[in-house]
Formats: structure tokens, sequence, C-alpha cells
């Protein structure tokens, strides 16, 4: 939440994976993947979204957000030995 403290010039709506569907995200420009305590779920619903606005909108990717977007494009994502946050 302190990142998008820094969004105050924008109108921001923080909508529940189990609220969205493409038709309601269809009117914002930007989308912001947060960190989530899932996993990635191969045709989950960021992948849905990344197929249909993924060259029409700004996507961001925050922790899982990030994941799900460099698996989208095929990036290999591995475990490492010790969790290392904020690096």
């Amino acid at each position: 939440m302190n990142l998008i403290s820094k969004f105050n010039n924008h109108n921001l709506e923080v909508i529940s994976v189990d609220d969205i569907n493409l038709q309601k995200i269809a009117v914002f420009d930007k989308i912001i993947f947060s960190p989530g305590p899932e996993t990635l779920e191969p045709e989950g619903v960021m992948k849905k979204i990344l197929d249909k606005y993924t060259k029409s909108k700004s996507i961001f990717g925050i922790c899982l957000g990030f994941q799900a977007i460099a698996q989208y494009y095929e990036v290999k994502l591995y475990n490492m030995e010790t969790v290392c946050h904020g690096i």
C-alpha cells in the first residue's frame, strides 16, 4: 500500500482477485498485479488479463504479480535457497 500512496494524482480502485472480470477492468488504462498469498495458476485470472490487455494497457507486477508477468513471457522462474525480500 505504500507504493499506492505515491499515486495520489490518480484515481485508484483496488479489486480483489475473486471479484475481477475482464469487463470490469476494461475501463482502466493501467493495471497493477499485487503480491498475493496464492501460487501462480497457469490459466489463472492474471494470464487472462495479460492475454487481453498486454498490448493495450500498462501492466506492473509486484512480487507474485511480477512472477505472473515473467511466466507469461516464458521467463524461467526458480526458488532461491534463501528467501530475500526487497532485493
